[in-house]
C-alpha cells in the first residue's frame, strides 16, 4: 500500500540521515578551510604600492567612508561598491600617575563602573615575559623593560576600549604618551609623596623604590614626570580620597561617550 511505501522511505531516511548530515558537515567544513586559506593568503600579500617618501602618518580621530567605490583600472573588477562605514577614535582611558597612587586600585573599580574591560601594563608585562618585574628589571635593566612596556601599551591600544592601568614610567616615553593620546583620555592621580612614601614602605616589588630614601626617590620621579603627568586630560588629587570616591569624581568628569 502506499502507506507501507511512505513508511519505508522514511524509515529509510531516518537510517541515512546520520551519514548525510555528516557528509553536508564535512563539505561546510571544507569550504571554510578553503575560504581561510585565501583569507590568509590575503593578509600576507605586500603592496607594491610604496611612498618614495617613506611618510608615515599616524591616524586620529573618526574614519569615515562614505559611499565608497573602487574598480580596478586594468581588469575593469569592481572591489567596491557603495561601501559606507566608520571607525570611531580611540575610547580607552589611561590611568596614570607615580607608583603608588592606587592605579592598580582604581582601574579595575572603574572598569566594573563604566562596564568596560580593565588591562594592567605591568601585570601584562609580566604575563608576556613569564617572570616579575623585579626580574625583568635584574636582567634586562630599565631599557628592557620600557621597550616591553612599549610593546605592551601598542598591543593594548589595538584591541577594544579598555581602562588601562599603567605603570608610573610610561610616559616617559614620546611613542607612549602619543599612542595613549590618539587612543583616548590620560587620567592623572596626582598623590602627596609623603603619603604614598608611607603606603609604599613594606613594598617589595618596585625595584625603582629600592632602599631606604623612598620619600627622596619618589620626589625625584614625580619631579621627573610631573610635565607629562599634568598633560593630562583629566586629573585628580587622590592624596586624601577612598577608592569609590575617586571613581566617582572621575565619573563626575569624563565627557562622552565615557559618561554613564
Amino acid at each position: 500500500t502506499f502507506g507501507n511505501i511512505a513508511e519505508f522511505i522514511i524509515y529509510v531516511n531516518l537510517l541515512t540521515w546520520p551519514v548525510t548530515s555528516l557528509g553536508w558537515t564535512s563539505s561546510l567544513v571544507q569550504r571554510a578551510e578553503a575560504s581561510q586559506k585565501r583569507i590568509n593568503e590575503f593578509l600576507k600579500t605586500q603592496t607594491d604600492i610604496i611612498s618614495e617618501k617613506d611618510l608615515k602618518r599616524v591616524l586620529v580621530g573618526k574614519i569615515e567612508f562614505d559611499n565608497v567605490s573602487f574598480t580596478y583600472p586594468d581588469t575593469g573588477i569592481r572591489a567596491l561598491k557603495n561601501i559606507s562605514f566608520s571607525i570611531n577614535p580611540g575610547e580607552s582611558l589611561a590611568i596614570i600617575g607615580t607608583t603608588g597612587s592606587g592605579k592598580s586600585t582604581i582601574g579595575p573599580r572603574l572598569a566594573r563602573a563604566l562596564s568596560m574591560p580593565w588591562v594592567d601594563t605591568d601585570a601584562e608585562i609580566a604575563r608576556d615575559a613569564g617572570k616579575p618585574i623585579p626580574e625583568i628589571f635584574q636582567q634586562e635593566g630599565e631599557e628592557g623593560f620600557r621597550q616591553r612596556e612599549s610593546r605592551i601599551l601598542e598591543k593594548i591600544a589595538a584591541g577594544p576600549a579598555s581602562v588601562v592601568s599603567c605603570g608610573g614610567g610610561v610616559v616617559i616615553r614620546d611613542t607612549n604618551r602619543h599612542r595613549m593620546t590618539s587612543t583616548g583620555l590620560r587620567i592623572y592621580l596626582q598623590a602627596d609623596p609623603a603619603i604614598l612614601a608611607r603606603r609604599l614602605r613594606t613594598s617589595q616589588d618596585r625595584p625603582l623604590l629600592a632602599g631606604d630614601k623612598r620619600e627622596t626617590t619618589l620626589q625625584k620621579l614625580l619631579a621627573e614626570r610631573s610635565p607629562w603627568y599634568e598633560e593630562s586630560e583629566l586629573s585628580i588629587d587622590v592624596t586624601h580620597l577612598k577608592p569609590e570616591e575617586v571613581v566617582s569624581a572621575i565619573q563626575k568628569k569624563l565627557p562622552a561617550p565615557w559618561s554613564r
